[in-house]
Parts: C-alpha cells; sequence; structure tokens
C-alpha cells in the first residue's frame, strides 16, 4: 500500500521523498525513524538547476531512486522487454500494425513549453524548420495542445506524423524521459537530442534518429527527407516492435522499488556524502552547428 499519511510513518517499510518537492519536507523531517525502515530521496528531473547545498543532509537517506542507472534503485521513464516466445505468434495484439509512411501526411512535430533551457531545444526546433516542415506545439510554438497529455495530440491526429522532434530539456547522464518512450507507443520515429552521456540507456534497437549522429543540421534534414520517402527504410525503424514490448507506466517502474524492499541483495547503506552524489550528474551543453 502507498499512501502520504504521516499517521502512517511508524508502520512503513519505507518512507519516500520526492526530489522536486524537497522545499516542502527538508525542513520537515520525520522526528523518528524505525531501525528496520528505508528513507529513499525519488529524484526524476536532473539538478542541473539546484543551487541550494544538500551538506545539511548527509547520513539522512538509505536509498536513491531515480533515472541515473548507478542510484540504489534505477527506476527509468520506461523500459522494454523481449516478448515471449509463446506470444510471438499474436504479437500484432501487443503491438499493432504501424499506420504506413505514404498515408501520413504530415513530416514533424514538436513540442516545447520552457523556451529557455539547457539543451536549447527551442533553438534547434527553429534550426531544423528551416529545412523541413515542423508543426510547433506548446508555450514555445504556434500551435496549441489539443489534449493535456505528453503527445498533445489526438490518435487521429499523431497517426499523420512521421516524425517527433522528442528533445530533452537537459543533456545529463541517463535523462532520457516520456518523450522519447511516448513517442515510440504512438507509432512514431522520435528524433533525439542525447549526447554520450544519454546514449547507453537500454531502449529498442533503431528505434530512434538522433541529431548528434549527423555532421550538422542540414545533413539531418536530409537523412529524414529519405526516410520518409521510403517506405522500407521508414518501417525499418519499427522492426523492433515485431520482438519486444515496452513499457511506459510510472507505476510499471515503480513496482522495481518495491520488489527491491523485499530483496536482501539490495545494499543497505546511508549516503554521507548526499551533496557529491547529486553534484555528480553530469550534463553537456547544446553544440550543433
Amino acid at each position: 500500500m502507498i499512501t502520504n499519511n504521516r499517521e502512517d510513518l511508524s508502520q512503513s517499510d519505507a518512507v519516500l521523498f520526492h526530489f522536486t518537492d524537497k522545499d516542502l519536507f527538508l525542513n520537515d523531517l520525520p522526528t523518528k525513524r524505525l531501525l528496520s525502515q528505508v528513507w529513499a530521496l525519488f529524484i526524476n528531473e536532473p539538478n542541473i538547476f539546484v543551487q541550494e547545498s544538500f551538506t545539511p543532509w548527509a547520513n539522512v537517506f538509505n536509498w536513491t531512486i531515480s533515472y541515473r542507472r548507478h542510484s540504489t534503485v534505477f527506476m527509468p521513464y520506461g523500459m522494454y522487454e523481449p516478448i515471449p516466445n509463446e506470444l510471438l505468434p499474436n504479437v500484432s495484439r501487443i503491438n499493432p500494425p504501424i499506420y504506413p509512411a505514404q498515408y501520413r501526411d504530415k513530416m514533424a512535430y514538436a513540442v516545447v513549453s520552457r523556451c529557455a533551457d539547457d539543451a536549447e531545444r527551442y533553438r534547434l526546433v527553429n534550426e531544423i524548420s528551416q529545412h523541413i516542415n515542423v508543426d510547433y506545439y506548446g508555450e514555445c510554438g504556434n500551435l496549441k495542445c489539443e489534449i493535456k497529455h505528453n503527445s498533445c495530440l489526438p490518435p487521429n491526429t499523431l497517426r499523420r506524423y512521421r516524425f517527433r522532434l522528442a528533445f530533452e530539456d537537459s543533456n545529463c547522464r541517463d535523462y532520457v524521459t516520456e518523450k522519447f518512450w511516448d513517442t515510440l507507443s504512438k507509432g512514431i520515429i522520435p528524433v533525439v537530442n542525447w549526447k554520450a552521456a544519454q546514449r547507453d540507456i537500454p531502449v529498442p534497437p533503431n528505434s530512434y534518429i538522433n541529431v548528434y549522429d549527423f555532421p550538422n543540421i542540414k545533413s539531418l534534414a536530409e537523412y529524414l527527407t529519405k526516410v520518409s520517402r521510403n517506405s522500407t527504410l521508414f518501417q525499418s525503424y519499427f522492426k523492433w516492435r515485431d520482438h519486444f514490448q515496452i513499457y511506459t507506466s510510472f507505476w510499471n517502474s515503480f513496482c522495481k522499488f518495491c520488489t527491491a524492499l523485499y530483496d536482501k541483495s539490495v545494499p543497505a547503506k546511508v549516503y554521507t556524502d548526499l551533496e557529491g552524489w547529486l553534484r555528480d550528474d553530469y550534463c553537456q551543453r547544446f553544440t550543433v552547428s
């Protein structure tokens, strides 16, 4: 059972602290803790913009839970796994057939609501738009989202697009969010802006196109045009769907945390240098020309 009722603290196996809500809990930590109780810091965003020091909170947390692979519990925004052999004959029930490229009348779309960010998505989308047609949604674009969801658009509109510019707002270690995973689930090819520190996250093979695999934006645009006109090449980015299934729900990943509570192989520790762990979040700046 998961609850936010503080009266249940004395009966809880673990207490989860959400990093984004640090202003709410750092000055109001529980005064007592059971010896068997795990205090876990949950981080789902880079701490690149965090200015305050966490040195006073050394020796408080036992576990870290985040999208970073060296966390105590690795909890990515999405994950994939092989489809069991016994289900392969009915794979279309798991991954419905992809809408053919020739019936998609729109090239690409992007959704950006924060115009100034560490990865300079706004600039990157504008540069790509000089070479191919990009429908630009969100606060930074000229179009408004039609639904309140990460994908921004309803299924009947999404199926018209070949690509989504699924750019992360920060190029930090292991930071691959729902922008990528949701795009995969919608049957659209994600165009990503991953740098070296993000490339090792486990994702389906040949499922995306990376800006940084091209010498410049013009070369990227030429390749996107090539893919859009070649149905065989377009379909090759969905071959993974014949063998793998993806999970995008937060609760699928959260199961890892619950499992870890009962897994004796998960190390018991105390973060004596929480500040050092948080700051060890390698990030790179925007460099594409």
